[in-house]
């Protein structure tokens, strides 16, 4: 889910139906549907069922991938599954922690604000230009730094919950203007920066 720090080549948005429905798709779709269990277990503090649930799914993960590949079933629909499911699971973590007073509105603000700009800005680029503005590396990265940045919260480890918090707002800002200057060089039709 968001341990790879694969960089996904652009692709033109070109969504075939016998793609849509295939096996590495309701893998991802089943991956989820896993997000439920997550939230209720982190709820209730059952942090052994959850870890056991986030496994299944970083394994789901790994297998929809190599099943895409070996089928030739690699779809559009599947590449944008997989960072939704990322910027799901990091959302959903986020506001429970929020709910249950164990994480401050600013970092809440900043992390959901990201993704939920990201999300919009890619639909809206999607519909209109027709193809995907995919993740970069440094966006795996901050996927990967923000998790770990969670666990420190869920966990409350207070000397690595202050540094994480930082690697978190630094990793925001870098992705945010990286995403922003690829945007624009699509926009004048230049070539994709990938670094």
């Amino acid at each position: 889910m968001i341990l790879s720090t694969e960089t996904i080549p652009e692709r033109r948005l070109f969504l075939n139906r016998k793609k849509i429905f295939t096996i590495p798709n309701f893998i991802s779709f089943f991956r989820l549907l896993l997000l439920v269990p997550v939230g209720i277990f982190m709820w209730n503090e059952n942090y052994l069922a959850m870890g056991i649930v986030i496994l299944i799914g970083v394994g789901s993960d790994f297998l929809d991938g190599i099943l895409a590949r070996r089928l030739h079933q690699v779809s559009e629909v599947g590449k944008m599954l997989d960072p939704l499911a990322d910027k799901l699971l990091i959302g959903l973590t986020t506001i429970i922690l929020y709910l249950k007073q164990q994480m401050p509105l600013w970092l809440v603000v900043l992390i959901i604000g990201r993704d939920v700009a990201i999300l919009i800005s890619g639909f809206f680029y999607a519909r209109k230009f027709k193809f995907i503005m995919p993740s970069n590396l440094i966006g795996k990265i901050t996927a990967n730094v923000l998790a770990i940045t969670l666990i420190c919260y869920i966990f409350q480890i207070k000397v690595f919950k202050e540094i994480f918090s930082g690697f978190a707002v630094l990793f925001v800002f870098l992705s945010s203007v990286s995403y922003l200057i690829r945007l624009i060089y699509h926009l004048q039709g230049k070539k994709e920066i990938t670094h």
